[in-house]
């Protein structure tokens, strides 16, 4: 989310911006290159070096738009010159932002939009290449003649650069979106225009804004396509206090969808890694024959998930091909991370890879800007629909590669993962499949009716940590379960008592998994008042309607809640109606050296139960793993075994004690369900079992 402000340019106000005149920007006949982002829905001058006292240029250069959508690019020693312009009006002027390039190579001379390098009519009057010296400034947005409005910019400006070569095309890719190397001794000259006209390269030469020039709010939004039919796009926000509120962003863009492409997937988010819906928020996507995904379908060849009729998460199969559009709409002041993308025809992990690496430099944009795979969200969720999944596994031969190979490439899978994937799901191994695939999603959700509940408290190292795992183990089987459907997100900030009840009662059945801390008689979820006030009781004995808990399955990775005292909260919540609870009677142990083999301990238990096994199997598995996990460890950290086998005997389930429920409910499409049945008691047993 680096680029929030752009360079405002109202042709009414007669704006520009002006760069000081520098020996840099002496080209003579060499190669060079000018980049600019630009919106607009007018056109005008975008880069301008060049005296024009007369009706007939002089020396220098220009790079402009007309009000037709036609691109030019001049170059002029001041007795002859050679331009290029585009044979076609261009969509430059929908009002989207546009990366535009003019590139003078040898006696050549070039221009790229979007990365697409545009067909021209070339003119020269002489022998190119020309002398483009002259002692003048360099005008952004504007020309060097009495200002007026046919001299000026209409629209806004950003990522402006200039060098004395001629760029690659994957350099071009990057450079549009402000990824400059500003060492590079090539580098005339760079502002960002993002809040300041200060020039990154080496030069330093600042610019100035003129006239009604001022700085405005922009979506930041990237794309960028590559072989074998792959579009890709970014739109995101980040809020700033200086911006008003109140006011609102739109930005449009398109990707093109080449016949014969096997997927097109959205999905929207309210961070990088929350993935609730940002409230507030319209989200358009039209296809090229004017449908809109607006409703919720989980069809053979589409997957919708919506949020008040808005398109949340998406997954077409042999989409239509042609233009399809996405548009958002959202306040200054929302959060949101949009990604629209296609999967590629053949060699999707290195296509994908190799589109992405001159943005975000080699894995993909987890590794370049610490996302967390976004696009594994609308990929993911598709394969969790039943309609989907069972075209994955009867298509046979090319699609099912296409939808898994691509959902690997989505969540930055090696290539050898990927294919041990596709090994397996040919073998019909779909579990160990989803595993893989999914394991490496990183895609954080809660659904209802299964909610799951993370305090992840920054300052809070238990907290934070069981998130982390959480995040990394229990998340992606979530994403996969069939009993996961509608979502409810509860993490961090979100983890307050009004957000718990809200999403505890919205369902009657279901299964609840939280981490936080906890005593005989609460949970906690938030910090009240930050990172220096008292914990946030999120459910509390005496205090919370039994409609939050009744007809559910309960799960807590907390100390305490599970007190054998017969008011602590997990009888209590078994009182009060829940089929079942799990968590701990006492305050368990987390050491730095075996803290994810505990959580990995803890999460077999939801595991279990959300691939639709009995509470008594859940708790059956947990324990087999927690001793598995003792045995292993004894011979090389006892100390850690030791703490880990307190932790094992200090779980609480159905089939510890009646107490705490029935050994037989179990998940049923989403339902908590399972005939009364008397529970095998072990909670009286030794606190500590021998090894």
């Amino acid at each position: 989310m680096s680029l929030m402000y752009s360079a405002l340019l109202p042709r009414n106000g007669n704006p520009w911006i002006q760069a000081p005149s520098i020996p840099a920007y002496d080209f003579g006949t060499g190669d060079f290159t000018l980049v600019a982002m630009v919106a607009t829905t007018q056109g005008g001058p975008v880069l301008y070096r060049m005296a024009n006292d007369s009706a007939e240029p002089n020396a220098g250069f220009m790079l402009l738009v007309t009000s037709t959508g036609i691109i030019t690019f001049v170059t002029s020693d001041g007795t002859g010159g050679q331009g290029a312009t585009t044979v076609n009006a261009t969509n430059v002027l929908d009002g989207g932002c546009h990366t535009l390039a003019a590139i003078r190579r040898g006696t050549s001379l070039q221009l790229v939009l979007d990365g697409t390098p545009l067909e021209c009519q070339v003119a020269s009057d002489g022998t190119p290449p020309f002398d483009v010296t002259v002692d003048l400034p360099l005008i952004i947005g504007g020309q060097h003649v009495q200002w007026g409005e046919a001299g000026t910019f209409d629209g806004t400006l950003m990522n402006v650069g200039v060098w004395n070569r001629a760029l690659e095309p994957d350099e071009l890719t990057a450079v549009g979106f402000g990824r400059i190397d500003t060492a590079d001794p090539s580098l005339c000259g760079a502002w960002t225009l993002d809040q300041t006209d200060e020039d990154s390269s080496t030069y330093g030469n600042t610019a100035m804004l003129n006239g009604s020039a001022t700085y405005t709010p922009c979506i930041a939004c990237e794309w960028t396509t590559g072989a074998n039919g792959y579009a890709y796009c970014t739109m995101t926000n980040a809020p700033v206090p200086a911006r008003p509120s109140g006011a609102r962003l739109v930005e449009v863009r398109t990707i093109d969808v080449e016949p014969g492409t096997p997927g097109l997937a959205m999905a929207i988010m309210a961070t990088p890694v929350l993935p609730a819906f940002p409230v507030g928020t319209i989200v358009r996507v039209i296809d090229p024959v004017g449908n809109r995904y607006d409703r919720d379908v989980n069809q053979e060849n589409l997957f919708v998930a919506t949020h008040d009729g808005q398109p949340w998460a998406m997954m077409v199969v042999d989409p239509q091909p042609g233009t399809w559009t996405v548009e958002i709409d959202a306040s200054e002041q929302t959060w949101f991370s949009l990604q629209l993308q296609t999967i590629p025809s053949q060699d999707i992990v290195e296509t994908i890879d190799g589109a992405l690496a001159p943005l975000y430099g080699p894995g993909g944009p987890a590794e370049a800007e610490g996302w967390l795979d976004l696009f594994a969200h609308a990929a993911v969720a598709a394969l969790a629909g039943a309609a989907v999944v069972s075209l994955v596994l009867f298509s046979g031969g090319t699609l099912a590669p296409a939808v898994v190979a691509g959902l690997a490439a989505f969540t930055s899978i090696s290539l050898a993962e990927s294919a041990l994937a596709l090994e397996q799901l040919d073998h019909h191994d779909l579990d160990a499949a989803y595993d893989d695939v999914a394991g490496g999603a990183g895609f954080l959700i809660a659904a209802d009716p299964v909610v799951l509940i993370d305090a992840n408290v920054p300052v809070d190292v238990a907290t934070r940590e069981g998130y982390r795992r959480r995040k990394e183990v229990l998340y992606p089987t979530v994403t996969m379960s069939p009993f996961n459907r509608r979502r409810t997100d509860l993490v961090g900030r979100e983890v307050t008592r009004k957000n718990v009840q809200s999403a505890l009662l919205s369902s009657s059945t279901g299964y609840i998994s939280a981490c936080g801390h906890g005593l005989p008689k609460y949970l906690t979820g938030w910090y009240v008042t930050g990172t220096d006030g008292p914990l946030q009781e999120i459910l509390t004995v005496g205090k919370y309607d039994p409609r939050e808990v009744r007809g559910k399955i309960i799960h807590f990775l907390a100390c305490w809640c599970g007190s054998k005292e017969p008011s602590s909260l997990g009888r209590d919540m078994v009182a009060n109606g829940a089929l079942a609870f799990f968590g701990y009677k006492n305050p368990f142990i987390l050491a730095k050296d075996f803290a994810d083999v505990f959580f990995d301990c803890d999460i077999a238990i939801d595991k279990a139960l959300l691939a639709g096994r009995s509470c008594q199997e859940a708790y059956d598995e947990a324990y087999a793993k927690y001793s598995e996990e003792i045995e292993t460890l004894f011979p090389i950290n006892r100390p850690a075994a030791v703490s880990l086998r307190k932790n094992r005997d200090s779980l609480v389930a159905p089939t510890t004690n009646e107490a705490y429920g029935n050994p037989s409910a179990h998940l049923v499409r989403g339902i908590a369900t399972g005939p009364q049945r008397t529970a095998t008691r072990r909670d009286d047993a030794p606190e500590a079992l021998p090894l």
